[in-house]
């Protein structure tokens, strides 16, 4: 398509006359710009081209802010704002011109309306046309919508004329969007529809929209004839609405005008020619007008009045250095210090606007910067310097928004951002830049870099947060809106704002919009909703409890006596500093110590509600973690993935549960060093934002702070918590019987008392956690055994009863395991040992005493001697004497440990250790490690060193069993002295006898169900005889496979047999001997 012609054939044929409507507002409204300069951009580590400002949409999420319900800041944001660009506003199309059709079926993101084609991308394409075969554009548009001139209908007499041009004149004072009213005349936005009681009637076009709902109603309004209906008293014609940017509306202006010519038979766009004269024939009445403007737009800023004043200043400098030559230029960079983003816009949008009217940039490019993806997404340092080189030079007025989240990133980064700005930003003639962010970390980024903070940066200005009465006053507007409101309705959102707002954690504009949504959920989400809007409809006051309240919940814990003295120094210091105002407050980070169930996270819980009540912290949040949160897979991640929790906590209390773990996280120094690094940085640079509590056992956290020094000076408290009685344990179970709403017969005390009493001496006693759950499972025992209807909500004696015949039946306790141990066949040296060493846990344990001895072991012995058996029996015995966290053994051999290439053996041998952390780690065929020399023998090294280490490291979380062959276990021992210094015990597991061998045969069978014939027994014997001779015998190991290979004969030779007690016999013909030397690899035993 080279020529007009046919563009407009081409597009009349495609689209119908409505849509080409649309099409013709949204150019007219300038929506759209088409140009084919390429600009660079980041894709990852690769730098790629795409065309620039092919589609601009900008408008779309101004659109969608709220400026106090204006209904012709459309009109204004066109013609004021059409070359803001802001961030993140544009979209970009690239179009496939050989296939037109099913680009323009793509609908973009901005469509919803029921036309085959997508508008914007429609008029992208006309705009190109135009573009590359120089077509004149206004007469493309009036050829498309068969727009021909009338002007020879108009009478336009010259009287008439300046009657019509002097009454708006006179009318406003001058004081008009002449730019807006033409928008608004171009575009055909309004329609008068007829006079009535001397009253202009008229509708416009819904300005206000969402950014999915603009072409919807440009659909609407031109070819459903829907709009905003509005009217004017023409006795009295009134324009003061107020507006964004100017003090007159263009809508009504507009309709009146149009009505003043109708009346007189006079062409509008004549009227606007000479109103276009007079306003601008004395330029400077003009700029007045403007900068009275801009002024009344700050002076309706809803912020302080030192605020409002340091920005007039600023407006009012620049108009002067307009007005008057000798006024030197003072380039006007700021750090707007704010979490208001509703204001600091407003303010950086005057800024912007006057600065451009008044000749104060060298040119109009407008850029806002995320500082924080901007030294996330640079590579390095000489990436940042390049970035902000760029943005400096091809830019006048810059934003770096989100300048205090870069504070905790790569400090060489933004040591070289500040830098930048240092360095470009006052080589630039005629700029301004603003820092963007919040005060706290704004302003200590700043101290750090005293050149930029001192000489570079012109003012600081501190916009708070709106007050409470901003806020009801804002809520109470958009509820106007659509509902009218009673005095009884407006005293209870007063309370539920004074109560809430404060407590807040998210900015202002969204709790005013989370309220309004409630509200109108509430009122709209049942069947029937008519009447108006009341109190009901107000959500309830929930989590806003007073100081006094949340003190009682503290004082009614039971027990922790010491911990309660404490907390209420904290407090009382913590009010001290507040009434004195003492610029250092109290160091609120604390280390908790105590057994698991005594309270420690409650108080957290308390403790954080409290300081968020008393104002120390501003969200009420307990961020809970333990070390697995904080620890990364691998070198320089554990930083990120700690940063990450702490940005995650800020403003609230970050609790690291067992945060002695941290130190033997992976088995590797550099891992824990690096979180506690982190931490450390934290909790200097955020001491205002976020409160750490180290909480874990009283042991553990001991070492732990005498390990870390230097954290633990950064730790205002450290308080333990003892476990509970025995009566105030029963007083925890009562407490929750009756808050729960049940009674306790008379005979209930005295058997919880007796389980409390047994379960206390354990280790991992769970103090309040068992009682919680000890009374759960009595209520789920009662629910299933009661059948008497008056004793619904009664825990009986029965119910202890029962609780603990299914405890018995389901839980082993150590009596189970002594018995199971007891019950093994043979090995009595190994029992007697075993039995001893369990005598002595159990006396640790009672006393709380970690045991005198290593309690890594060496076991010695052939196959099948019961080694890991007894390992397992072991790892419950460690469990239930509360000397390891969890029942769990983990049994591995040295291919699970070796790696496959050099490097690879010491993450292999790590994983593996991670895994049975809190449990025992079984390593059978032990010195086989010794096999896997490699290259100078670097994998056994590294192997056994992690090894090492790790039993090390994990003192009290890891048990290691290290077990295999006599001799060659021996070999293994005497060949690490590291290890064997390491070994606190060395058991000797013996082959079985015959006899032990035969008992362990019949019992095997039994366990199988099935019956032997006494004559059988001698053909076993025999063969376990010939067996036994051979080295390495399996012992037990070999009996099971020998009973196997028995049970496999036994099918063959009854495959024609239905008789059960003949199937479960087992014959002497069933078994077929086994030569000696074969007897290994026979029953299934490699030789190897």
């Amino acid at each position: 398509m080279e020529n007009i012609d046919s563009l407009v054939s081409y597009i009349k044929a495609n689209v119908d006359d409505k849509f080409i409507r649309i099409i013709d507002f949204m150019e007219r409204a300038n929506l759209l710009e088409y140009s084919m300069q390429m600009e660079k951009y980041k894709d990852g580590d690769k730098e790629r081209e795409r065309p620039s400002n092919i589609i601009e949409t900008a408008y779309l999420k101004l659109c969608s802010e709220d400026f106090e319900e204006n209904r012709d800041m459309f009109g204004e944001f066109f013609l004021q704002y059409q070359n803001y660009i802001l961030k993140d506003l544009r979209a970009y199309w690239r179009f496939n011109i050989q296939n037109l059709e099913k680009e323009f079926s793509m609908r973009c993101t901005y469509c919803n309306i029921p036309f085959k084609y997508c508008p914007m991308k429609v008029l992208g394409y006309i705009k190109k046309v135009i573009a590359e075969n120089n077509i004149n554009e206004y007469e493309f548009f009036d050829r498309l919508l068969d727009i021909k001139d009338d002007s020879a209908n108009y009478a336009n007499n010259e009287e008439d004329v300046n009657y019509i041009v002097s009454k708006i004149l006179d009318i406003t004072n001058k004081k008009i969007d002449i730019m807006g009213i033409e928008f608004v005349v171009q575009t055909d936005s309004v329609d008068i529809i007829g006079e009535e009681a001397g009253m202009l009637k008229f509708r416009n076009l819904d300005f206000i929209c969402n950014n999915i709902s603009f072409i919807n109603n440009l659909n609407d309004f031109y070819n459903r004839k829907e709009g905003i209906y509005q009217e004017i008293n023409l006795a009295d014609p009134c324009f003061d609405e107020p507006s964004y940017m100017f003090y007159k509306s263009p809508v009504k202006i507009t309709a009146y005008l149009k009505y003043l010519c109708m009346q007189r038979n006079v062409d509008i766009l004549t009227v606007l020619t000479r109103l276009y004269t007079e306003i601008k024939s004395d330029e400077n009445v003009a700029k007045i007008s403007f900068y009275n403007q801009y002024v009344n737009n700050v002076n309706k800023l809803e912020c302080g009045e030192n605020v409002k004043k340091e920005i007039i200043d600023i407006v009012t400098y620049m108009k002067n250095y307009n007005a008057i030559r000798k006024v030197p230029y003072i380039q006007f960079n700021l750090a707007l210090y704010t979490t208001n983003k509703d204001v600091s816009d407003k303010i950086i949008n005057i800024l912007n606007r006057t600065a451009t009217e008044f000749g104060y940039l060298q040119n109009t490019n407008t850029l806002f910067v995320d500082a924080e993806m901007l030294i996330k997404r640079t590579k390095d340092n000489n990436d940042v310097f390049f970035q902000m080189d760029k943005i400096c030079n091809d830019n006048s007025f810059i934003v770096f928004t989100n300048v205090d989240k870069i504070k905790m990133l790569n400090e060489f980064r933004v040591d070289t951002f500040f830098t930048a700005i240092e360095k470009f930003i006052p080589q630039t003639k005629k700029c301004m830049v603003i820092l963007l962010g919040e005060k706290l970390g704004l302003s200590s980024l700043l101290e750090m870099h005293p050149v930029l903070n001192n000489y570079v940066i012109h003012k600081k200005i501190d916009i708070c947060e709106y007050d409470v009465d901003i806020i009801k006053q804002k809520v109470y507007r958009r509820i106007k809106k659509f509902e009218n409101i009673d005095d009884s309705f407006k005293g209870k959102l007063d309370s539920y704002i004074e109560n809430t707002y404060k407590l807040k954690i998210v900015d202002e504009n969204q709790y005013m919009q989370d309220l309004y949504n409630d509200i109108m959920f509430n009122k709209y989400n049942r069947k029937e909703f008519a009447g108006e809007i009341g109190q009901n409809e107000i959500p309830d006051l929930v989590g806003t409890r007073t100081v006094e309240e949340i003190l009682k919940d503290f004082q009614n814990l039971v027990g922790v006596d010491e911990v309660k003295r404490k907390i209420f120094e904290i407090l009382r210091y913590l009010e001290y500093t507040k009434k004195a105002d003492v610029p250092e407050f109290a160091n609120l980070n604390m280390v908790f110590k105590g057994n698991s169930g005594t309270g420690k996270t409650t108080v957290a819980r308390l403790y954080a509600e409290l300081f968020y009540k008393l104002g120390f912290i501003k969200k009420n949040t307990v961020i809970e973690v333990t070390s697995k949160d904080l620890i990364g897979d691998h070198l320089g991640q554990t930083a990120l993935k700690t940063q990450k929790v702490i940005e995650t906590a800020l403003d609230g209390v970050l609790f690291i549960d067992e945060a002695y773990s941290i130190m033997a996280s992976k088995g590797t120094a550099d891992y824990p060093a690096e979180c506690i690094a982190t931490l450390c940085k934290a909790m200097d640079t955020y001491k205002d934002r976020l409160v750490i509590i180290f909480a874990g056992y009283t042991r553990e956290m001991n070492e732990f702070i005498n390990k870390n020094q230097g954290l633990m000076s950064r730790v205002g408290s450290e308080i333990e918590f003892p476990d509970f009685s025995v009566d105030e344990l029963w007083q925890i179970f009562e407490d929750e019987a009756v808050g729960n709403g049940f009674e306790l017969e008379p005979a209930v005390e005295g058997k919880v008392r007796k389980l409390i009493e047994k379960n206390k001496v354990t280790r991992n006693f769970g103090n309040a956690r068992f009682i919680i759950n000890l009374f759960e499972r009595l209520v789920i025992t009662h629910a299933t055994e009661n059948e008497d209807e008056n004793k619904l909500k009664v825990i009986t004696s029965g119910d202890v009863d029962v609780y603990q015949k299914t405890i018995k039946q389901n839980e082993r306790g150590m009596d189970d395991i002594l018995k199971d141990l007891n019950s093994l066949i043979g090995i009595k040296n190994i029992k007697d040992v075993i039995n001893g060493f369990i005598s002595v846990l159990e006396l640790n344990s009672k006393l709380d005493r970690l045991p005198e001895f290593n309690m890594h072991m060496i076991f010695k012995g052939n196959a099948g001697t019961g080694k890991t058996t007894v390992a397992r029996l072991l790892a419950e015995v460690y469990f239930n004497l509360g000397y390891i966290r969890k029942n769990k053994l983990v049994e591995v051999q040295a291919q699970d440990l070796i790696g496959e290439y050099i490097g690879q053996t010491g993450p292999k041998t790590k994983a593996v250790i991670e895994s049975a952390v809190d449990g025992v780690l079984f390593i059978d065929e032990a010195y086989s490690i010794m096999n896997h020399g490699g290259v100078n023998g670097s994998y056994t090294d590294e192997c056994i060193s992690t090894l090492l280490k790790a039993m090390e490291d994990y003192q009290g979380r890891l048990i290691i069993i290290f077990a295999g062959y006599k001799e060659e276990m021996k070999r293994f021992r005497d060949q690490n002295p590291g290890l064997k210094s390491r070994v606190g015990f060395e058991l000797d597991f013996p082959d079985y006898s015959i006899d032990e061998l035969m008992e362990i045969f019949y019992k095997k069978l039994r366990e199988k169900e099935y019956n032997f014939d006494p004559a059988a027994e001698e053909k076993v014997r025999k063969i376990l005889k010939n067996a036994k001779s051979v080295d390495n015998f399996g012992n037990g190991r070999f009996v099971e496979n020998l009973i196997q290979k028995i049970i496999v004969e036994h099918a063959v030779n009854t495959k024609g047999v239905f008789d059960r007690e003949r199937l479960l016999l087992i014959t002497p013909e069933d078994i077929k001997e086994v030569k000696a030397e074969e007897s290994k690899s026979k029953i299934g035993f490699n030789n190897n």
